[in-house]
């Protein structure tokens, strides 16, 4: 059954869109089990005059749910299905975005979320097999389409996928003016459906950090800090592990936020 996925894959462009359709019926099998995933990676930004590199941890929850960590740059990255979040402790802020303009925010999810047929509304997608450390992977490509790729967050993002389970363990991100980001997994540190406190899916925001939305300032965080955006439950979440309040991170309730704005109108 694999090898027929990858090789429907592979023959995407020459047999259209039912291989396609195979390939998502395969993919989405893979993911219907996966409540929440757990791994290690290493990421290398390679600019023109330099090259960067840090280590950081990842987390997917259902439904929608997943936070990027990074050692250096000191930054958690949180998206869900309404708001996108950049936490940076050292200058405490908390960047907050409104998604419902951008469905580009899908591609996000690429490689976690069995829902990949949306992508099909907001970018071109190609699927590919391909020779990674000696193995045979399967791959899906994105590029935005040309009336969206001036507000895209890239101009060309590749995801390559370990055979067994389809699960993610490269990403190659083409940004502009000559910059990649290249993401490699541990696969050896995956931790599919682990035991998860809800308060592990929140991002823990320190006293005095501003909050800001749409680049306007709703307010400061006050004594004790805040996690937010809401938690998501899990069923059998551990019990023997101390709370949150032992570790000097209060849980408090996420402060009301304003609507969505309304989608911009393109004339």
């Amino acid at each position: 059954m694999i090898a027929l996925a990858c090789m429907a894959a592979a023959l995407l462009t020459a047999g259209g869109a039912s291989d396609f359709d195979a390939f998502i019926k395969e993919f989405a099998i893979k993911r219907a089990g996966v409540r929440s995933l757990e791994a290690q990676f290493i990421e290398t930004s390679l600019l023109p005059d330099e090259r960067l590199q840090t280590r950081g941890s990842l987390l997917y929850a259902k439904p929608r749910r997943i936070l990027y960590r990074t050692e250096d740059p000191d930054r958690v990255t949180l998206v869900d299905g309404r708001y996108g979040y950049e936490y940076e402790p050292d200058v405490k802020q908390l960047m907050m975005y409104d998604l419902d303009q951008f469905p580009q925010v899908d591609a996000f999810f690429l490689g976690f979320d069995e829902d990949i047929e949306s992508l099909r509304e907001s970018y071109q997608v190609e699927v590919f097999t391909a020779l990674e450390d000696g193995r045979r992977s399967c791959g899906i490509k994105l590029k935005p389409k040309p009336e969206d790729a001036d507000n895209a967050f890239f101009s060309e993002v590749a995801i390559y996928l370990r055979e067994a389970d389809f699960l993610p363990v490269r990403v190659y991100i083409d940004n502009e003016e000559d910059s990649k980001t290249i993401i490699d997994i541990d696969e050896s540190s995956y931790v599919i459906n682990g035991p998860l406190r809800p308060e592990q899916t929140q991002l823990h925001v320190a006293e005095g950090t501003d909050v800001i939305l749409n680049n306007e300032v709703l307010r400061t965080v006050g004594s004790g800090g805040e996690r937010l955006p809401d938690p998501i439950p899990f069923e059998g979440a551990p019990d023997d592990a101390p709370p949150p309040e032992a570790a000097g991170k209060p849980l408090v309730e996420e402060a009301e936020l304003p609507p969505p704005a309304p989608p911009v109108e393109t004339p």
